[in-house]
């Protein structure tokens, strides 16, 4: 049943039957997912998302923390924020061996800060208290993949 399979997981650090290994495991692998996120392609899905839903900061990076596309103020600390959450989040996911988390949310006096996991980066936003954190994440992913591009095509 799931409860032991949860026990011993905790107990053993890793899951019982890797989901590698699973049929058409590969067909859903998140770094299959192509295309890189052109920067002029980000800011322009983040003018138009992000005003509906009220992203104060949004950032893209990849997953050596280096910035990929950036949108709002102080950029750069934002940058570095996302890329900590996201370095915690992986962490996280590793540690409790349930993988690659849908999305990660922090919340305090200066807003919620939502990272989503998104193909090969993170995708971080912050955003008034008010805004539903599911609604967040949905619009990062549209964000994310309106950024994407290969060989200088959009897809």
């Amino acid at each position: 049943d799931v409860e032991c399979l949860l026990d011993d997981t905790e107990e053993k650090h890793h899951l019982a039957n890797d989901p590698g290994l699973f049929p058409g495991a590969d067909e859903y692998a998140l770094e299959s997912h192509g295309g890189t996120i052109d920067p002029k392609l980000f800011a322009d899905a983040a003018a138009g998302i992000g005003r509906r839903l009220k992203v104060q900061q949004l950032a893209a990076v990849a997953p050596n923390g280096a910035a990929l596309a950036v949108a709002g103020e102080s950029q750069e600390e934002f940058v570095k924020l996302a890329a900590r959450l996201d370095e915690a989040s992986s962490r996280a996911g590793r540690r409790m061996s349930f993988g690659t988390m849908k999305r990660f949310m922090v919340e305090g006096k200066f807003g919620r800060v939502v990272v989503l996991p998104a193909g090969n980066c993170a995708a971080a936003a912050r955003v008034p208290r008010s805004v539903a954190t599911d609604r967040v994440a949905e619009g990062l992913e549209l964000i994310v993949t309106a950024s994407r591009s290969t060989s200088g095509e959009e897809e």
